[in-house]
């Protein structure tokens, strides 16, 4: 199974960084893939409402790291 784990916390490095780190080591010692990703410092903007996306597959007119975190999400 393949798992990606989004810790949303500011705090890098912090309890909720130590817990999931620990959750993905032990889903990888079960044998399923796990991904952990950090947003804390990435740039990801709120939706423009621009409808960009309907028409170009999906693709937002916003270059940020949301691009990323979405391939990585169609993967888990």
């Amino acid at each position: 199974m393949n798992i990606l784990i989004v810790s949303g916390s500011p705090r890098r490095g912090g309890n909720t960084d130590i817990m999931a780190e620990t959750f993905r080591e032990e889903a990888a010692k079960n044998g399923h893939q796990a991904e952990l990703i950090s947003l804390s410092g990435k740039k990801i903007a709120p939706c423009l409402g621009c409808q960009y996306c309907f028409s170009h597959d999906g693709q937002c007119v916003q270059k940020d790291d949301m691009a990323q975190l979405l391939e990585m999400v169609d993967k888990a």
